[in-house]
């Protein structure tokens, strides 16, 4: 997972860090929880449910499924 800051009036983007995670499976949606992302696998390829939601460190980017 890339993560971008937005710079200027937000119509150029550098990238600020590279998130991965073993529990990373085709994730699609993400948001921000105190000292977590949350990430949903949807796994859109295989359309396998139940769709699963990764939690990612925001320090170090550490995970936990």
């Amino acid at each position: 997972m890339t993560l971008l800051n937005l710079t200027g009036r937000d119509s150029r983007a550098r990238v600020d860090r590279v998130l991965t995670d073993p529990s990373l499976r085709g994730p699609s949606t993400i948001a921000r929880a105190k000292n977590r992302y949350l990430v949903v696998n949807a796994d859109f390829a295989t359309n396998t449910q139940p769709y699963t939601v990764s939690a990612l460190l925001r320090g170090n980017g550490v995970g936990h499924p």
